[in-house]
């Protein structure tokens, strides 16, 4: 019995990380500069764990839902291209909304580059992290 409440404590984590993702590059836990392969492999890997079929968690049919987006836009090259252009205006949208205007539009644009490339959700050191608490 206990393994199963755990087993459901971990499969609650996962959805959560993945539903507090900010972007498809952290949801699939990928960098931006990932190739089609990496991609594929990630979103296999993701996919089967938040499946409804196999996690019973009330939000797992959400967070299937945004691992599928995230692949769906990642994986074709002119949706991905049309993606990063969105993202890109965006971060170069707030900068400039700054209240301070500290940021500019590029540094806005090289910090949320930075970040896809060098911070992923890791599901599995989360789930470490998880069980270790």
């Amino acid at each position: 019995m206990a393994a199963q409440s755990s087993r459901a404590e971990e499969n609650a984590a996962v959805v959560a990380a993945i539903l507090a993702a900010e972007d498809h590059y952290d949801v699939l836990q990928v960098p931006g500069g990932a190739k089609t392969d990496e991609i594929r492999k990630n979103y296999l890997r993701i996919s089967v764990r938040v499946h409804p079929d196999r996690n019973q968690d009330p939000n797992a049919t959400a967070a299937f839902q945004k691992v599928s987006e995230a692949y769906a836009v990642l994986s074709d090259e002119q949706a991905r291209r049309t993606y990063d252009a969105e993202q890109f205006m965006s971060s170069a949208s707030n900068a400039a909304s700054n209240a301070a205007g500290a940021a500019t539009a590029g540094a806005a644009a090289a910090a949320a580059a930075a970040r896809r490339s060098s911070v992923h959700l890791d599901l599995d050191q989360a789930l470490r992290v998880f069980r270790a608490a």
